[in-house]
């Protein structure tokens, strides 16, 4: 029912572009919230990118500082772990304005 309701409402492209585990690796992250006492935050992320014009601007830092979390956690291996455009300007333009606090909050030497 997933698989019709995509492919009717999306197309087959953006059906292939979601994973086969994609609903139970969902449910067993609102699992690990609830058992956790945590609201559902994956209901309210959902809710930032929903839609033509979403309530989170994707072409500025917040996206960008969200997207790099998620890649950060979500990876096994970092060493490919890339930067959205946007977050790098923003934390580019941080370095350059508060280098010695920049570098102490973020222990860079």
């Amino acid at each position: 029912m997933f698989k019709v309701t995509l492919v009717e409402d999306e197309g087959l492209a953006f059906f292939k572009s979601v994973k086969s585990d994609f609903i139970t690796l969902s449910v067993k992250a609102m699992e690990t919230l609830y058992k956790g006492g945590n609201q559902n935050r994956i209901y309210s992320l959902s809710k930032c990118f929903e839609g033509p014009a979403p309530r989170m601007d994707l072409n500025r830092m917040p996206y960008g500082l969200l997207d790099y979390s998620i890649s950060f956690f979500a990876c096994n291996r970092t060493q490919k772990l890339g930067m959205e455009e946007h977050y790098a300007s923003w934390f580019e333009t941080m370095f350059s304005q508060f280098v010695h606090k920049w570098l102490c909050v973020h222990k860079i030497k």
